[in-house]
């Protein structure tokens, strides 16, 4: 039985940027996503995630 509880587990606790503009987007989309559906631990690295990438970009 294949579970999604252990790649959830990893991303709600991503400490990386993300490394691509691609990555960045995705990154929002799913905290968009989890936001929508109450209270998820993935909404705040996954932020976290596009923003360091932005910064490090000099898009802001």
């Amino acid at each position: 039985m294949i579970s999604w509880k252990p790649p959830h587990a990893v991303l709600a606790n991503w400490t990386a940027p993300a490394t691509t503009r691609i990555g960045a987007m995705a990154a929002l989309r799913l905290a968009i996503d989890e936001e929508e559906t109450g209270d998820s631990p993935l909404v705040g690295p996954m932020i976290r995630a596009a923003l360091a990438y932005l910064e490090q970009e000099g898009a802001l």
